[in-house]
This record gives C-alpha cells, structure tokens and sequence, in this order.
C-alpha cells in the first residue's frame, strides 16, 4: 500500500548501503538464479550494485569519480538495446521509459518519501543554473531558470513524481556529461558544489531504484538488455 505522500518509508529507517542492499537481494537472487527466473533484471541488478559499491570506496576528494560510478550504476539498470539500430537507445530516452516504469512499480510509496526527504537538497539543483542546460543555450537570459525550482516545487506538491525526478535527473546528467566530456577539470573549484549536491541525490536515488526492482519489478521487462555476457 502507497505512504501518504511525504511521509517516510521504513527504507530509510536505518543507513542503507550497496552492501545492505546485496545482502538483501542474495537469498532471492540465488533462489531466481536457481529456477532459470529474471536473468536481465539479475545482471541489472548485479551490474548497478558492482558500481554502486566502487563508489562508495572513493575518499571524500574522489567527488568527480565517485558521480561517474554512480552514474554507470543507474545506467546499468535503465540502459536498453536497439535492437534495430544495433546500439544502446539514447539516454534521454532509455532514461525517460526507466523512470515511467520505475514510478509505475513503487508500489510503496518510497521514490515520493525520496523526493520529500531529500526536498531542500532537490530545490537546491534546481536553482543551479549552471546544471540546467538552457543557460548555455542562452547565457544572457536566466528568467526561464528562475522558474524551474516553483514549477518543480508545483509539481512535487501535485504528487507529478515522475516529472520531478525526469527534470532532476536530466540536470544530474549535466553534471555527468560535462565531467565524461572534458568540460571540467579534474577535482575543479567552480563545480565543486554542484557535484556534491549530485553525487548525494544520485547514491540515494540509485538506491531507491534498485530497492524498488528487487521488491516489485524484478518479474518486469526493462527493455532488452546492453551487451549480454556470452559463454
């Protein structure tokens, strides 16, 4: 049954961690692995949680790093195969299917009680204009930025979850990309902020994803799977 929007879900009772996570998800993965049963969404699964792990591992001045490897990690649980075109589909798109589907299975409640825990953190990207990839469209003209933390704050009150996290997420791949890019220094000064702020969301929200598949989408289709492993 659905949290009463806000309200916080038992997930985030005590400090969950990859490793919490794996130790969970073992017992049903082996018994899965066992019966022939969810083969894709276990190698998402085992995938995102080698990644997630890897970051956790970095210092505190691996900042830049460490957002990488959680980014991979996400990747890995929302990446799908054309199978046509023989290549990944394009992230904002694999992204914007995975994130439909992933609210459409949080039977509990948990991405909402994410959103509302982590609210000022949230608000804080959003009136980050240098995240949000109009302003490089447009330097000069910020008034549309200025907008994105009420029409964000809007939405969240409207309980539009999906397009709240839609939006956060495409400023986090912001961040990522300008990194992968070369548009940043290593360890730089001027995006020292707006990485920390990611790199914390970004933890969390892959959390709450893998949480959310091994709970109730694990018996779901996520597209074909990225670069099967092969005998």
């Amino acid at each position: 049954m659905s949290l009463p929007a806000g309200a916080d879900h038992p997930f985030f009772d005590a400090p969950i961690t990859p490793r919490v996570l794996r130790g969970q998800w073992r017992p049903r993965r082996d018994a899965y692995a066992a019966a022939g049963l969810y083969e894709q969404v276990r190698i998402r699964i085992h995938r995102a949680l080698t990644w997630l792990e890897a970051s956790e591992a970095r210092g505190a001045t691996e900042l830049d790093t460490q957002l990488i490897e959680q980014w991979v990690a996400l990747n890995a649980l929302y990446g799908r195969w054309d199978a046509q075109r023989r290549e990944p589909v394009a992230d904002s798109r694999a992204l914007g299917l995975f994130v439909d589907q992933l609210v459409a299975s949080d039977e509990d409640g948990i991405l909402a009680s994410f959103l509302h825990r982590q609210k000022d953190l949230v608000m804080q990207v959003f009136a980050d204009r240098y995240v949000n990839r109009l302003f490089w469209d447009e330097p000069v003209d910020g008034q549309r930025i200025d907008h994105a933390v009420f029409d964000a704050r809007s939405l969240l009150a409207q309980g539009k979850h999906a397009l709240v996290v839609s939006r956060l997420l495409a400023r986090i791949h912001f961040v990522r990309c300008q990194l992968v890019h070369g548009g940043s220094s290593y360890g730089g000064r001027h995006n020292r902020r707006a990485v920390k702020r990611c790199s914390v969301l970004l933890r969390q929200f892959a959390m709450v994803a893998l949480h959310v598949m091994m709970e109730h989408g694990y018996a779901d289709d996520w597209g074909a799977l990225c670069y099967p492993p092969v005998e």
